[in-house]
């Protein structure tokens, strides 16, 4: 009867007898550059730069700078 209890008590807890989750690798992607204006620090001249979308498995996470690469 114990052993019984021991049983069903160490079977009810979360996590004992589960197989870990295997992560999945993300897809990370750049979309196309565009051209963008963003005002330079004292916000009276725009500057034009060269941006391009950041997507992590299909979705838009941001934006970001940086060389072109031809």
């Amino acid at each position: 009867m114990t052993r019984r209890l021991l049983l069903i008590f160490f079977a009810a807890l979360p996590g004992v007898g589960r197989m870990r989750r295997v992560t999945k690798p993300h897809v990370i992607t750049f979309g196309k550059w565009t051209a963008a204006k963003y005002p330079n620090a004292t916000g009276q001249k725009l500057i034009d730069l060269k941006v391009r979308a950041l997507f992590v498995d299909t979705r838009l996470k941001e934006y970001t700078t940086g060389l072109r690469m031809n």
